[in-house]
């Protein structure tokens, strides 16, 4: 079978780099969950690394809940599994800094910068949604939410929404290609959505199809 595509640079372990490729087919959908996942010997072959290291990397994705071991099946692809507290604290600080540092020195102002980070996500397959609230709409003060909703023939329920105080400004990250609802509405309405008022919103939302393209921001408005 053809698994991710491994080509080695010098200055980094080829574990990392396996586990790097992995988790990016596994993110860009390339190994979907339920797949089969090769064996140490067939993952070793594969890449044409040790099989000493075909085992670790195999480990590390188990351990990780990238890959599940089920018994009489074998090693398959898991769902992608939800981010731990304590995972945003451990970006790459560094790397995001010499980011910015090069991005400075050739000249890349803030926009430039925020296209080759959406345009890098979306090779990786993790699509952005961004949208701003016209706050004015809303009572003097207060902060405002953003919903959003699964594609069509989904559950209505919205599987995430965002929050930001007094800002105006949200994005969803790591969204799959599809045509998605969103809405705006109170900060303080959020925990208090009956399934009704769910539903109501959702016949007032805006669709937006996801993918490459989109670039620009979706304006909206609170809905009362």
């Amino acid at each position: 079978m053809t698994l991710f595509p491994l080509a080695l640079r010098r200055g980094q372990s080829i574990f990392d780099q396996a586990i790097y490729a992995a988790k990016k087919s596994f993110i860009s959908g390339e190994l979907a969950p339920g797949q089969p996942f090769p064996s140490v010997r067939g993952l070793a072959a594969e890449l044409k690394i040790h099989p000493n290291t075909a085992h670790k990397v195999v480990q590390h994705l188990i351990q990780e809940r990238w890959l599940e071991a089920r018994p009489g099946v074998g090693t398959v692809v898991a769902p992608r599994p939800p981010a731990r507290p304590g995972d945003r604290k451990r970006l790459p600080q560094q790397e995001v800094e010499e980011l910015v540092v090069e991005a400075i020195r050739i000249g890349l102002d803030l926009d430039e910068l925020c296209g080759c980070h959406r345009d890098a996500m979306a090779k990786a397959g993790k699509h952005v949604l961004s949208a701003i609230v016209d706050l004015s709409s809303g009572d003097s003060g207060e902060g405002a939410a953003v919903l959003l909703f699964p594609p069509v023939g989904a559950e209505l329920e919205p599987f995430r929404w965002v929050i930001a105080g007094m800002g105006g400004s949200f994005a969803f990250t790591g969204l799959r290609p599809e045509t998605y609802s969103v809405v705006a509405l109170r900060e303080k309405d959020v925990s208090s959505l009956s399934s009704g008022a769910l539903r109501a919103l959702w016949q007032r939302s805006t669709s937006v199809r996801v993918d490459a393209a989109l670039a620009e921001p979706v304006h909206l408005t609170i809905q009362q």
